[in-house]
């Protein structure tokens, strides 16, 4: 996952943009746990778009608006060594029936050292917070048992 993670940001580097890796692949780079299937990564719509530029040849499809679960955002999915890299731009979570634009993200990133390179992820209290709000008690303890280690 991690030479995935070194081709990602080999590939957005000269982009002047804010993105952040989040979800399990984040938790997966700070060693909170073992393993992650994909890798998240949040931004606005208009990066989205920049992003979706640099990717393309990797892309399963174009950028388009999509809803599902608990997310809708401006989307996309690319493949790289047989890793689904998911990007989503502005992105709104449904809490409690009511869809809410995700906002935090952007005042929690933060860059961690992985492997001599500097990974752009959300916070881990960002991390919490928005499970908490979506009622992913199993990602919360993951996330609480990992704070208490740091």
């Amino acid at each position: 996952m991690i030479s995935i993670v070194k081709k990602i940001i080999y590939h957005l580097d000269d982009l002047y943009c804010l993105w952040a890796i989040v979800g399990g692949c984040n938790l997966y780079l700070r060693g909170c746990i073992p393993y992650t299937n994909d890798i998240d990564i949040i931004t606005s719509n208009e990066d989205a778009r920049l992003i979706f530029d640099k990717l393309e040849k990797y892309a399963k499809r174009r950028i388009s608006y999509s809803e599902v679960e608990n997310v809708r955002c401006n989307f996309f999915q690319a493949t790289i060594d047989g890793v689904t890299i998911e990007v989503m731009g502005t992105p709104e979570n449904k809490i409690d029936g009511r869809w809410i634009r995700n906002t935090n993200w952007v005042l929690n990133v933060e860059y961690i050292l992985v492997s001599d390179m500097l990974v752009p992820v959300t916070t881990l209290d960002y991390e919490k917070s928005i499970n908490k709000e979506l009622k992913n008690w199993m990602r919360v303890k993951y996330i609480q048992n990992c704070m208490n280690f740091e």
